[in-house]
């Protein structure tokens, strides 16, 4: 896993910040002369070597993880809960494999399932498919199993076949789902798990499976797939392959053009960043707003205060009722690159009468969820979530960084 470009990036930060912890007392005057306070960044420095040991026994849980479990069936992929994947390795650790699999096997709860498929949400090509989904996980909470794993496999199946180049389905030979710094799309994660997964299954077999052979169940030669075990990493498949699928629809599969070295300013500038951002984030509480005496429930856009995540909401909202799709487009984040043109077709066909926000919740410095009651042909409540983002559409902190709020959940149906 070190050899990824992500991993590779950190410990290069981690080393060069090792080397400057030795020298930055040292050349604090020339810091000075670039306009850095050598104080902030020791202050920054102090934690180096906890990051340095953290970053190792990430790595190293990784590296464990998809060498213990693999060729059985689970791979880490890059939101799956850490802690679980540190506790099996544990367990596995201590010689105790069959009480690691079946606390994985536990991990995958129905509320568990439900909380990835909102993540699948983003999927732009899983969405049709997310009634079909959600009837699974019905099943898979009733313990209906033989019901569930084949259309969670056929599901995934589908979902390769739309975004891979060749328009090749997972079971087809060649197709390896790599992906360029991807945890999960890694040769030693999802790689393994693809070529057992479509191992042939010519010959009938009875006997209970641990294992979502996609050839054999789909054929009908492999029997025995009822069960918890191989429905449970069917659905860790499902959200494996969903993390090469976000990078799939981004164009992020192959290696970008290499960036210039950074040079050492920079490199300083970004930990007197960092130092910035953690006293920011220190001393942030979340809003306490009461709708009708803090701000409107419906209003023009300049009746809410200035730089908030309600006044870009309420821009929004004001444009869609102008009909304005150029600029609503330009209120969601740059990094979703979406053009008039998509906002046009999500919109066009809803005439926004008005609108009542029934809430405004701070989850973060930088996040913000706001339910709105929409009133247009018909009414019902939606989420909205604001970010503050800088240009290019990445996280910002405000107070550290130029920026501004912007939509990154902004569909309605």
């Amino acid at each position: 896993m070190r050899d990824l470009p992500k991993i590779k990036k950190l410990v290069e930060e981690i080393d060069n910040a090792s080397v400057l912890q030795k020298v930055v007392s040292a050349i604090a005057p020339i810091l000075k002369t670039v306009g850095l306070d050598p104080t902030k960044i020791e202050d920054s420095l102090s934690d180096i070597d906890e990051l340095k040991a953290q970053l190792d026994e990430m790595i190293g849980t990784v590296d464990k993880f998809n060498a213990y479990f693999a060729e059985d069936g689970w791979v880490m992929y890059d939101h799956m809960n850490a802690k679980i994947a540190k506790e099996a390795v544990r367990l596995m650790d201590e010689g105790q494999p069959k009480e690691a699999v079946g606390f994985l096997i536990e991990y995958y709860s129905p509320d568990l399932v439900q909380q990835e498929l909102r993540t699948m949400s983003r999927i732009v090509a899983f969405r049709p498919r997310m009634r079909l989904a959600q009837k699974s996980l019905e099943d898979y909470s009733a313990e209906r199993y033989h019901a569930c794993v084949p259309v969670v496999l056929a599901l995934m199946d589908g979902l390769v076949n739309d975004l891979h180049p060749e328009q090749k389905g997972i079971h087809s030979e060649g197709v390896e789902l790599n992906a360029w710094d991807s945890i999960a799309a890694h040769s030693t994660g999802l790689g393994t798990l693809v070529r057992k997964l479509r191992k042939e299954r010519k010959k009938l077999r009875t006997e209970e499976l641990t294992f979502p052979f996609r050839n054999g169940i789909l054929h009908g030669m492999d029997l025995g797939y009822a069960n918890k075990e191989v429905a449970a990493k069917t659905w860790a498949l499902l959200f494996t392959v969903g993390d090469w699928a976000q990078r799939a629809e981004q164009g992020l599969l192959d290696a970008p053009e290499p960036k210039p070295e950074t040079r050492l300013k920079d490199i300083l500038g970004s930990l007197q960043r960092t130092n910035e951002v953690k006293k920011v984030l220190n001393i942030w509480q979340p809003r306490t707003l009461q709708i009708g005496s803090d701000l409107p429930a419906f209003g023009q856009p300049e009746e809410y205060d200035e730089d908030t995540p309600e006044r870009a909401l309420a821009e929004f909202l004001s444009f869609w009722m102008q009909q304005n799709y150029g600029y609503m487009a330009k209120l969601i984040s740059p990094r979703l690159q979406v053009s008039p043109k998509d906002v046009r077709l999500i919109y066009e066909d809803k005439h926004l009468e008005s609108f009542e926000i029934l809430s405004v919740t701070d989850q973060g410095a930088s996040l913000t969820r706001i339910n709105v009651k929409l009133i247009f042909e018909r009414e019902k409540e939606y989420e909205f979530i604001v970010c503050y983002v800088d240009d290019e559409g990445k996280s910002a902190v405000m107070g550290v960084d130029d920026g501004k709020w912007a939509l990154t959940k902004w569909r309605v149906s």
